[in-house]
């Protein structure tokens, strides 16, 4: 008579690699402010916002429709509400050229073609930090958004103010923020270093952004041009994190490349009403100079801060999406469990 016995072999192998899938993406919001994904159309000529043409002081030209961006396609702001600035669309004709290719656009800032307009009281920001919300309900403590943008001004004008991307809970509290910060040499801010800051109890602000080496990211370029990626997970816990992807040279509907991944310091939510699931996300204006000044506007009182950055942000399109888990497959042999049976006689 023949006994079978059998006999659980494990063999690991690291010559051949796992290779990932492209990352899913559960998209919930889309616009390029011409159109969005869910049908809106942006206006420039509704009597519900401001209307008005921008003119270049130094050539006299005729630059801009310019229009106020809170309140179209569930766009709002913390801004005074008988303001019509900052946050706008604008119809910008120099930008309908490569490298931007898009007449229409979100901006923040104070620089010749954002939402301020120089002796426009009406246009100048009402808080020390501007935030432009949109709605970005993931249900989870976790969100992807990426956007082609640029940040910065030719003229060499200080101060220079500080841009950015924040995400709320669901209750409006602050969870993480994306920083592009100035790097002010005399009156000239040629770059813009880029941190991640969290807003929990033992949080940490202006952590610097790792490649997937351990080096920093390179700071942005004033006035570049980039479409990148930022993956927020597991928001309040020890393992919360940001990867930060480049899709600035792929192909439509491309994956971009990743550039790093940073662990994110400070992650004690407890005492934050509302938790960490995201709720809404925001492009963010805040001030070097946080002075402000009394105007009278429309007949009221209002505070504004009238020496804001001559810099500022341009946003030409956004993607928001919840973050699916990656999709693995074996190229080769990973982890392969064999079974073997060995024969033996009895």
């Amino acid at each position: 008579m023949k006994n079978i016995q059998l006999k659980m072999i494990v063999m690991f192998s690291s010559l051949l690699p796992i290779v990932p899938f492209a990352q899913g993406q559960n998209i919930i919001y889309q616009t390029d402010f011409h159109h969005s994904s869910s049908g809106f159309e942006y206006t420039t000529n509704s009597s519900k916002f401001l209307e008005y043409y921008t003119t270049n002081n130094r050539t006299g030209a005729v630059e801009a429709w310019t229009t106020s961006l809170p309140g179209q396609d569930g766009w709002t702001a913390n801004t005074a509400t008988n303001t019509f600035g900052p946050g706008v669309v604008n119809y910008e004709t120099n930008f309908n050229t490569p490298p931007y290719n898009s007449p229409y656009f979100m901006s923040l800032g104070g620089d010749t073609y954002n939402s301020t307009t120089f002796g426009e009281t009406n246009t100048y920001p009402t808080a020390s930090t501007t935030f432009m919300i949109h709605d970005a309900n993931t249900g989870l403590n976790k969100i992807h958004f990426d956007s082609t943008f640029f940040i910065g001004n030719p003229n060499d004008i200080t101060p220079k103010d500080t841009f950015g991307w924040t995400l709320f809970n669901t209750a409006g509290n602050r969870l993480m923020s994306i920083n592009f910060t100035p790097v002010v040499s005399g009156q000239t801010a040629s770059s813009y270093g880029m941190t991640v800051s969290s807003f929990a109890a033992n949080g940490v602000q202006n952590q610097q952004l790792l490649l997937a080496n351990g080096n920093p990211l390179s700071n942005l370029l004033n006035q570049q041009l980039v479409h990148f990626g930022y993956d927020f997970n597991n928001i309040g816990t020890a393992s919360q994190s940001v990867s930060v992807y480049n899709y600035t040279n792929s192909s439509a509907g491309g994956n971009g490349t990743l550039l790093g991944t940073t662990q994110i310091t400070g992650s004690d939510f407890s005492s934050t009403v509302g938790g960490t699931n995201v709720g809404a996300l925001a492009a963010t204006w805040t001030l070097a100079d946080q002075k402000s000044t009394n105007a009278i506007i429309n007949g009221e009182n209002v505070i504004v801060y009238d020496n804001y950055g001559n810099n500022g942000m341009n946003v030409f399109n956004l993607t928001i999406a919840v973050p699916e888990p990656k999709t693995w497959v074996l190229f080769g042999i990973s982890g392969l469990i064999m079974v073997i049976a060995l024969r033996r006689k009895a």
